[in-house]
This record gives C-alpha cells, sequence and structure tokens, in this order.
C-alpha cells in the first residue's frame, strides 16, 4: 500500500476578491487536497476541513493507544487482576493524550466531552 503525505497536516483558508475562495489542506507546503466554497454552509466546509486535519494527525496516536489498551485488557481478561500499576497509567496516558490530540476537553468532574 503506498505510504499517505506525511504528518502533520493543516488546511488554510483562501478568500479573495474575486469570489474564487478555497480551503485548502496542506502538509508542510505540498498541497494535499482543496476544495471551492459552497454557498450551502460556510462554517460547516472550515469544520469538515478541521476534522479531516484532526483525523489525521491523532490517527497514528490512536492506534498505538489503542494496542496499548488491548494488550492490557487481554491480560487482565487472561490473569484477572491488575498487572501493573505502572502499565495502567501508560495505558492511560496514551488515551489521554489521544483525546487531547483529537480535541477533547477533559471535564473536571471526570471524563470527556
Amino acid at each position: 500500500m503506498t505510504k499517505h503525505t506525511s504528518l502533520p497536516w493543516k488546511y488554510v483558508k483562501h478568500e479573495s476578491v474575486s469570489g474564487n475562495d478555497y480551503i485548502q489542506l496542506l502538509s508542510g507546503s505540498w498541497d494535499i487536497a482543496h476544495t471551492k466554497f459552497s454557498a450551502r454552509d460556510f462554517e460547516e466546509e472550515i469544520a469538515n476541513a478541521e476534522f479531516i486535519c484532526r483525523a489525521a494527525n491523532a490517527f497514528y496516536d490512536l492506534l498505538e493507544a489503542c494496542k496499548k489498551a488491548n494488550a492490557y485488557l487481554a491480560k487482565e481478561a487472561r490473569y484477572g487482576m491488575l498487572q501493573s500499576v505502572d502499565e495502567w497509567c501508560e495505558v492511560q496516558s496514551a488515551l489521554s493524550n489521544v483525546l487531547v490530540k483529537a480535541g477533547c476537553k477533559h471535564k473536571v468532574e471526570g471524563g470527556w466531552e
């Protein structure tokens, strides 16, 4: 499988007097994709670009956190007891980092939004 353009990705909003407005997705200075603004909902187009960038940029961290969580839960299922507080903290930290990178906010009373 061909490797995708390197991360992180970002988006840039280009507006012009002529009405040729568009959103450009970039990896460094490399153009990944761009789209013209539609008349239907400019804010939705910006939200879509932000979502694509957050999802792409968090993908490998999320995959790694899921692998750690899966390995930990498999041990927990096999042995039926907490194996290592350090290991649990590593899994929790990896998952928290992905949630932050994805744009989630930690609630004071616990949990994520």
